[in-house]
């Protein structure tokens, strides 16, 4: 008993692993395959030196199963889809003069590409076909093959009577018929049973879309029936694709040509593919005899480029576009020519042209970079801090220096001068020639009386500057120093009257100033004055604060 139970098992399993949906690699072994949404079919190609022929005979031997599971036959293809009328064999045992199977709902699903070692290509693609778009095409398929019955009934006119049946494909057209001698007409609906005079009428058949075409008949009472062929009318459409070696599918049928005449009346899928570029559907209806231009330019895949050298962890610019840092593989870059970049700080940036191929593996590309050497940044005009925006470079070619220290703070006191400036010019790099004007208004009291006080300053100045690099400058100097401080009583009195005070001094001074920003010959930044105003006078000490300009 136990045997039997494990056999069952066994079969059970089989049956729901057989069931169980395939991996992702069974499919190229399954010529056939369905879901509940559609059917998948799976064609090879094998040899082909050109990629694009071989993507192209795949997709067909795909439609050509497509076809044969679908229909029941092997249809004939030809280079263009436009042929109304295509030869099929049914079962290899009997012929049937068929229009062509229209493939909408049908699209590319996936596809393997792998090249020999001989330089050919084998290529492996499966088509999707939707089955609710497969069923609607089994139908239209035999209503195409299906006999039209009479659905109309005409009986007119005097004399001997014949009777004729007169069809037309597709059906629905207007059949007009003029007797040749007399004004005898008549008119129907085609497909018509027509009960009228014998003799010769000139029939004349309309319906939209189709042109119009004349036949003579001749009514005798043997005449029994006639079957009419219109013609669809056409519209013409130019295709201007990019790339131009790219596939072109026309209702999933390939189409070489890129000037067609096609049908009207009907809605046209076009797809464009090419292995190194992204596809594209568009959907057009030509109009009758008109010509339609149809642009399509494809979006190439994007290549892959792999940078590697020494030192590691460098930076990757493309166009200047950071990509990563180094050791790079694989990384996706637009195709085209751009200017590729390496850089790593303390050393010397690395740039070359690159030409990167839509779709490929870029071979690696190498670099050395050569080290910088070391300097000192206060005595070296090359150097740079070109993350901070400051450069030695823009303190060397500065001229002139304008600084606004409106802060200052004079034996303990602090004072806010309303109009303090200074100007300074570099004779050379180091050395500077200034002067500094200072005005301040305000009211101060003395002895119980209110006074408007008046304090102006100019000086002129030599510094020497120790350092003057990105980050700091400190110098030092001598100037001469001339001052005038003026009382005015702000009311009247006994003894009360305006005094003025002038007087004339040498000192020293010490400034610092902090850079913020510098971009070649222009700079700003922080700015501090320590100054002794007269050497004669120890006490007399000031500290100013203020922002300078560089230029």
């Amino acid at each position: 008993m136990s045997i039997v139970k494990n056999i069952l098992s066994l079969i059970l399993f089989a049956i729901a692993f057989s069931c169980a949906p395939s991996s992702a690699q069974e499919w190229k072994g399954r010529v056939v395959s369905e879901d509940a949404v559609a059917f998948y079919y799976v064609g090879v190609s094998d040899g082909k030196i050109s990629l694009k022929d071989a993507m192209n005979e795949a997709y067909l031997e795909a439609l050509k199963e497509a076809t044969r599971h679908s229909f029941g036959f092997t249809q004939s293809y030809v280079e263009s889809y436009l042929s109304t009328t295509d030869r099929a064999e049914i079962f290899g045992q009997m012929n049937l003069e068929a229009p062509a199977v229209l493939y909408k709902g049908v699209t590319p699903y996936r596809e393997e590409i792998k090249e020999n070692h001989d330089g050919t290509y084998r290529v492996i693609r499966q088509i999707c076909y939707q089955k609710k778009a497969r069923e609607e095409e089994i139908i239209r398929q035999m209503e195409v093959h299906k006999k039209t019955e009479v659905t109309q009934k005409v009986t007119k006119g005097d004399g001997p009577m014949g009777e004729i049946t007169i069809r037309t494909k597709p059906a629905g057209a207007l059949v007009t018929l003029t007797k040749a001698e007399g004004d005898f007409q008549v008119q129907a609906t085609s497909n018509a049973l027509f009960k009228i005079p014998l003799g010769k009428y000139r029939a004349i058949f309309h319906l939209p879309n189709f042109l119009p075409k004349e036949e003579t008949l001749l009514l005798t009472p043997a005449s029994t029936s006639v079957d009419v062929v219109l013609e669809r009318g056409k519209g013409k459409m130019k295709m201007n694709i990019r790339p131009s070696d790219a596939l072109v599918f026309i209702n999933n049928l390939p189409s070489k040509d890129r000037s067609l005449s096609l049908a009207v009346g009907e809605d046209y899928q076009v797809r464009v593919e090419h292995p190194d570029y992204f596809p594209e559907n568009r959907t057009f209806s030509p109009w009758f005899n008109e010509e339609i231009e149809l642009s399509i330019q494809l979006r190439p895949r994007n290549g892959r480029i792999t940078v590697m050298g020494s030192p590691a962890d460098a930076e990757v610019y493309l166009n200047g576009v950071f990509q990563g840092v180094t050791p790079l593989f694989k990384r996706e870059a637009t195709p085209g020519r751009v200017t590729m970049e390496i850089r790593k700080s303390g050393f010397k940036n690395s740039t070359q042209e690159v030409n990167i191929e839509a779709n490929r593996d870029m071979a690696p590309m190498t670099y050395t970079l050569e080290r910088l050497p070391l300097r000192n940044p206060a005595s070296s005009p090359a150097y740079s801090l070109q993350h901070e925006g400051k450069s030695q470079d823009a303190f060397d070619k500065a001229r002139f220096n304008f600084s606004y220290n409106p802060l200052s703070m004079e034996n303990g006191k602090t004072v806010f001068y309303t109009l303090p400036f200074a100007f300074n010019v570099f004779a050379a790099k180091r050395v500077s020639f200034g002067a500094e004007w200072k005005f301040y208004s305000g009211k101060e009291e003395i002895n119980g009386i209110e006074y408007e006080e008046e304090y102006q300053a100019f000086s002129l100045n030599s510094r020497f500057y120790i350092f003057r690099t990105p980050y700091f400058s400190l110098g030092i100097g001598l100037e001469f120093n001339r001052r005038l401080l003026r009382y005015t009583p702000t009311q009247g009195g006994y003894g009360i009257h305006e005094a003025e005070v002038s007087e004339s001094s040498f000192g020293g001074n010490l400034q610092l100033s902090v850079p913020i920003g510098h971009e070649k010959k222009s700079g700003w930044g922080l700015v501090s004055d320590y100054k002794q105003m007269d050497f004669s006078n120890p006490n007399l000490k000031v500290l100013t604060v203020g922002v300078y300009f560089e230029f």
